[in-house]
């Protein structure tokens, strides 16, 4: 009788489970890269930089960035 390795068949199969998941993979990682660092970076933090006043300003200083904000829009 002759006998079979298996152990080519076990290496083969692991490298063909490795070949088959890592493209999604690299794709999974660059997903969250872009997720945490990339498209946060784009967008301001919240209204107030917008404007450019600090979080506790008074209502009239609000008001006062909101008309010279949107004078520049209308």
């Amino acid at each position: 009788m002759v006998r079979v390795s298996s152990g080519g068949a076990a290496s083969s199969s692991m490298a063909s489970t490795l070949k088959a998941y890592s493209i999604p993979l690299v794709l999974l990682a660059a997903a969250i890269f872009l997720q945490l660092f990339v498209i946060p970076n784009s967008f301001p933090l919240n209204h107030y930089d917008v404007l450019g006043i600090k979080r506790y300003s008074t209502v009239e200083v609000v008001a006062e960035a909101y008309e010279k904000f949107s004078s520049k829009w209308y």
